[in-house]
């Protein structure tokens, strides 16, 4: 099983809590409970990992286009989502501190049925379209 970690990483500290969160998911032992289609706990019997799009690397990054840069990371978080079984969002608030691409990671999985689950970060209320997914 894999987990997806949704989240922004402007920051020392949101590095930080990404790099937790994997641990934390990487962590669990094989045979614990999942999660099936229907958001039902069941028991997992293989491995589950985290996945960490800030942890992918565009090779030659800076002798290519921005818009290209762009289109390649995408590409690779699409990839990335749709190979998951549920996203892990670690959410910092509406105000500026959560990230649109982010936010569109999460409409995406949304989107094609994969189970996201919210871990708030601040006391800030939980958008409303977020805190639905």
């Amino acid at each position: 099983m894999k987990i997806y970690i949704a989240s922004t990483f402007r920051t020392d500290e949101q590095r930080l809590n990404v790099l937790r969160a994997a641990q934390i998911i990487d962590s669990i032992p094989q045979g614990s409970l999942g999660l099936s289609e229907d958001g039902i706990s069941i028991r997992c019997e293989e491995k589950i990992s985290a996945v960490v799009p800030m942890e992918f690397k565009v090779p030659r990054a800076w002798e290519i286009p921005n818009k290209e840069w762009a289109n390649i990371v995408m590409r690779n978080d699409i990839d990335s989502i749709s190979a998951c079984d549920a996203v892990v969002l670690l959410y910092y608030g509406d105000h500026g501190a959560t990230q649109p691409g982010t936010c569109f990671e999460c409409g995406y999985a949304f989107a094609k049925g994969i189970p996201v689950i919210g871990v708030a970060m601040t006391r800030e209320p939980v958008s409303l379209m977020l805190g639905s997914a």
